[in-house]
């Protein structure tokens, strides 16, 4: 082959693969006699079978049969010990709380929500609703709101004729892929994508790209992930850059790969191999960036299924022998948080049921870094699974409170809620301490400062955006209940309004903190947009409450008119908006 068929060498200042941290660069410890979670901590294991003391005190399985050295640097090391720190320090603290006075279960209440009525109630009125439950509140319809629009703000109602049409691939792109275009394509994938689900081999992928301009794209799984990795770089821009507007968006390069990408799809749906979950993931991906959520979650739904028939997934003790945790296991790992971080958030938005009990729990280990990954891209992946065991973690002791109460004062749902809230309060208290650790536990590259709004213009990179959003769900997350019981029934204590304050200033700090992202077309702008609207409507409606209207948080009327203006933006794009500004401007109008 020529020259002119061949990838031309990037030209300066372009994004190069990271050179791969091999062991020549760091020196590996061998250590077969401590058990797997004493080693990652770096302290003494007594070597007590079947279990240590340590995994004994903490509830942690207790795995001796580590083989070979460590797949990770001393970098990666040293993040995982922080978090494996504080993660012990959630068990112990949870196991002193179930073994003292509390008289709640530690039975995973996800688990048993499969199976029972009663754990699906609990759950229900405990955890925070999405934007049509809110939108549902009697406030609304008693404030004389110009139409109850829960009903057509769903994106299951959004008609076809209003999403991005996809070009013929004739018409702009065809089978005869330019080596230059892919190149820069690739680059902007791993600058703007992957930092976020680092879940790909550089080096592997791009040559994968490479070899498919060579020689065509084919009708395979290697095919469609090229394609997908090509058309989610060329749609993502950086963070401070602009978007595609959606005017444009039906008519640009990335739509017409995307097309490519689809008509090889096929395979990837009567496989289960670890090259179709990751198209699986990242045709999910490219659809939440066109705002199409509904089909992104069936995508990230079916990569969850596809990661279900993993060896490594079904039996991870089984691949703690470092003899067996190769490359391919190693993606596995990874790919599986992926899907199941991307599943569990679309789906509570969306209001959908758990399929087959895929997705309650998060996934028990923490994923090993692929080859040459970016040391910031893996620890902010690392950080924000942290964050993910956190926030499962509250959501399960508030559905426990909740199944306790109902089972034992046999009254109303509404009531049940009340009694939960004193345990609440000290529920919120050690989540605050867990984030304080937390926050102390990210390295240099990620540290934030205490608040979770950002200081200054420099810190607002996506990484710091992602992590800040995760923070205030779990601020959110443990003041429910206070919002609940004030605005729906009523109550007006001390202890009520206390936990309403927080609940307000957590909505704040959200539209605080989303909106250095309102128009960065991106896997979370639909999700950001749904959750920004409901923090502007929970603060209008509390506005309009007597017994609130001292409680609002300075800045609040300002905020709530910037996701105005975002929604108006969306509007044409996302189904529902315009309900929602005639909801929001008819409550601003209000005297």
């Amino acid at each position: 082959m020529d020259d002119a068929g061949k990838l031309q060498p990037l030209p300066a200042g372009k994004h190069v693969a990271p050179i791969s941290r091999g062991s020549s660069a760091y020196p590996r410890k061998r250590a077969v006699t401590a058990c797997q979670v004493c080693r990652a901590r770096r302290t003494r294991c007594d070597q007590k079978k079947p279990a240590c003391s340590f995994c004994a005190n903490i509830g942690a399985e207790c795995v001796f049969d580590i083989s070979g050295p460590s797949t990770f640097d001393p970098a990666s090391l040293a993040i995982i010990d922080r978090l494996e720190r504080l993660e012990q320090k959630l068990d112990a603290q949870a196991a002193q709380h179930s073994s003292g006075s509390s008289p709640y279960s530690q039975q995973s209440p996800l688990d048993a929500a499969a199976c029972q009525p009663a754990a699906n109630t609990a759950q229900a009125a405990a955890l925070p609703k999405n934007l049509d439950a809110v939108l549902a509140w009697p406030v609304f319809r008693s404030l004389g709101c110009p139409a109850s629009p829960s009903s057509v703000i769903s994106p299951q109602a959004a008609p076809s004729s209003r999403l991005p049409p996809l070009r013929e691939p004739g018409l702009g792109i065809g089978d005869d892929l330019d080596a230059a275009s892919c190149g820069r394509w690739v680059d902007s994938f791993f600058c703007n994508v992957h930092t976020k689900n680092p879940v790909l081999d550089e080096e592997r992928t791009r040559r994968l790209v490479r070899n498919m301009c060579i020689e065509g794209p084919g009708y395979d799984s290697s095919s469609c992930l090229a394609l997908l990795v090509c058309a989610n770089g060329a749609l993502n821009r950086p963070f401070e850059a602009p978007s595609i507007p959606y005017q444009d968006l039906g008519a640009s390069e990335a739509m017409s790969i995307f097309a490519l990408a689809q008509k090889r799809l096929g395979h990837v749906l009567v496989a289960t191999g670890l090259v179709e979950a990751q198209c699986a993931l990242f045709t999910g991906v490219f659809l939440m960036s066109i705002l199409r959520p509904a089909d992104a979650w069936r995508m990230f739904l079916h990569g969850l299924a596809i990661c279900q028939s993993f060896p490594s997934i079904r039996n991870p003790v089984s691949f703690a022998d470092e003899a067996r945790r190769t490359a391919d296991v190693v993606a596995e790992e990874s790919i599986h948080w992926s899907c199941w971080k991307s599943e569990h958030e679309v789906r509570l938005e969306l209001d959908r049921s758990n399929v087959g009990n895929l997705a309650y729990d998060p996934p028990r280990l923490f994923p090993s870094p692929p080859t040459g990954c970016d040391e910031r891209a893996w620890y902010f992946y690392l950080s924000e699974i942290s964050l993910w065991r956190l926030q499962a973690g509250a959501e399960q002791e508030m559905i426990a409170m909740m199944q306790e109460s109902l089972r034992t004062s046999k009254t109303s749902t509404n009531n049940a809620g009340m009694n939960i809230l004193g345990p609440l309060r000290e529920l919120a208290e050690r989540m605050e301490e867990q984030m304080s650790a937390w926050r102390r536990s990210l390295p240099p590259s990620l540290a934030m400062p205490n608040n979770d709004t950002p200081a200054t213009a420099e810190e607002d990179d996506v990484l710091f955006f992602c992590l800040r959003g995760r923070c205030v769900y779990i601020q959110e997350l443990v003041t429910w209940p206070f919002l609940h019981a004030m605005i729906n029934e009523g109550v007006d204590t001390p202890a009520i309004r206390e936990g309403v304050v927080r609940g307000l200033r957590a909505h704040l700090d959200r539209m605080i903190v989303y909106s250095t992202g309102y128009y960065h077309r991106h896997h979370g702008t639909w999700l950001s947009l749904r959750s920004s609207t409901k923090s502007a409507c929970i603060l209008l409606a509390f506005s309009r409450l007597p017994a609130a209207q001292q409680l609002m948080p300075d800045g609040w009327e300002k905020r709530v008119r910037a996701v105005m203006e975002m929604m108006i933006h969306y509007r044409d794009e996302a189904p529902g908006m315009d309900q929602a500004v005639q909801v929001a401007q008819y409550l601003l109008s209000l005297p």
